[in-house]
């Protein structure tokens, strides 16, 4: 089991390690590492992620996320696509309330049901309803200051992540 403290250094490594794989142009590596962090905010590609993972954690990989890309929105290059992705669930989690929704209208087959089925409002949705959806508008209107290459590249995976869900 991994503490908090712990959790928080392991997200600090994997922002600073995609800050330095940006300015150093390693598209691929930045990519994995960017898609990892949404991976463990538990919204991200992979079929199976760490929903076991305590909301806190979860929440704190969700802030990293925003954040840097946030304050480095340059760096993050082509792996906008996962970021849209995270985005996209984070939203329809914080509008429907549930995890198991989320689920299902995204088809992830590895998730155990019996996971969400606690009592009460999850830490969760209680961060998605009170501050998740302000990142999510803060990275919006933080677009005017992107790189003309860096808008193109936002909204190109923002259009792809679209269309996935209109497929």
């Amino acid at each position: 089991r991994v503490s908090m403290d712990s959790f928080k250094l392991i997200i600090q490594c994997i922002k600073e390690a995609i800050i330095v794989t940006g300015l150093t142009s390693q598209k691929e590596q930045c990519d994995k590492l960017v898609c990892k962090l949404s991976d463990l905010v538990g919204f991200g590609d992979a079929n199976t992620f760490p929903l076991t993972l305590p909301d806190s954690m979860r929440v704190e990989a969700f802030k990293s996320l925003v954040d840097i890309t946030l304050k480095h929105p340059n760096l993050v290059h082509g792996a906008w696509t996962h970021v849209f992705r995270c985005l996209s669930r984070a939203q329809y989690f914080a509008l429907h309330g549930s995890e198991v929704e989320v689920m299902r209208k995204f088809d992830r087959i590895a998730y155990d049901m019996e996971y969400n089925k606690r009592s009460g409002m999850s830490q969760l949705l209680i961060f998605f309803e009170a501050e998740g959806l302000q990142l999510i508008d803060q990275l919006f209107s933080g677009s005017g200051n992107m790189t003309g290459q860096t808008i193109v590249m936002f909204v190109s995976a923002m259009c792809a992540v679209s269309r996935e869900e209109l497929e």
